[in-house]
């Protein structure tokens, strides 16, 4: 197999077409059709179902698609890193909640200070984020949860806490705000439609062990789009768990209503890295700029 005829696959699975392919990597279209051949033949796969006006992807040709897609990010990474701008650029992997809640602040302030960097930021769910920095996509991530695996280490950068998002409404008011006990809202609340984050996120880790403790409940959609998930709550959709960063904005403005869940424990977000990788001194510096603005911690690095 070599990197050609991947970047073959790639371009025709992006462009739909052989010709789109062909005409993104200045070559002939039978040099394409031929590199998407040999791959096939090698792998003893079909990627694309072609007709005579359509061409799209086969389960096999998706799950390599998101392989070979990897593949080019760390192909990409490694030339970074290569590069005199690789030593002024800062590639981070954040998870939903960090990504849209969290960083954009130390973004902005450690920007400012250092007008000199580049930041690349990659997206996905904790579980992705992990990859990522395992395989040297990223230098180190930010997720929702202590990360499990051995190459790995974690450290704390700050503390949230899950509330339940509820739309707009007398009904809802009335119940949250009664004098009823914990369990008893609880209960009221989770009688309705609920919708949650997608697998792999901190978000539904953290979820799912408040449903298990309050039995059968109806999930009627699961999303990787957490303002997707806020504007159908505010519409009356269903109801969601979901960190009180995320959920501050909607229930600020009265989109939303929003009911701490006391009594559970705080949910933590984390900084990842490789054990056996030790960052840049830009990357060491972004962390302590987002240490010292969550945490307040001066030796934020790791």
């Amino acid at each position: 197999m070599e990197l050609k005829q991947l970047e073959a696959f790639v371009s025709v699975a992006e462009t739909g077409s052989f010709s789109g392919a062909a005409r993104r990597m200045f070559l002939t279209q039978p040099t394409v059709s031929t590199h998407i051949a040999t791959l096939e033949k090698e792998l003893n796969i079909r990627l694309f179902e072609r007709t005579t006006k359509t061409l799209s992807l086969t389960e096999d040709g998706r799950n390599l698609l998101k392989l070979a897609s990897r593949m080019f990010e760390i192909k990409a990474a490694m030339l970074e890193y290569s590069s005199e701008a690789g030593e002024n650029t800062i590639r981070i992997g954040a998870s939903t909640i960090p990504s849209g809640y969290l960083l954009p602040q130390v973004n902005e302030k450690y920007i400012k200070n250092h007008r000199e960097c580049r930041i690349i930021m990659k997206y996905g769910n904790s579980r992705e984020i992990e990859e990522m920095v395992c395989d040297g996509t990223v230098s180190f991530g930010v997720i929702g949860k202590k990360s499990e695996r051995s190459e790995l280490k974690s450290q704390f950068l700050c503390s949230d806490e899950l509330v339940i998002a509820t739309p707009p409404g007398p009904h809802f008011e009335k119940l949250i705000r009664s004098k009823a006990s914990r369990e008893k809202i609880l209960s009221g609340l989770l009688k309705n439609p609920v919708i949650l984050r997608e697998d792999g996120s901190g978000t539904k880790f953290a979820s799912e062990k408040l449903l298990e403790e309050s039995g059968k409940v109806n999930i009627v959609m699961r999303s990787n789009d957490q303002e997707a998930i806020k504007r159908m709550v505010s519409r009356g959709v269903g109801i969601s768990i979901m960190s009180s960063y995320a959920a501050a904005d909607m229930a600020q403005s009265g989109r939303i209503l929003t009911f701490p869940i006391e009594g559970e424990a705080p949910r933590s977000f984390y900084i990842i890295s490789r054990k056996d990788v030790k960052l840049k001194k830009i990357e060491a510096d972004y962390i302590r700029t987002a240490g010292r603005l969550y945490s307040g911690a001066e030796d934020a690095a790791i």
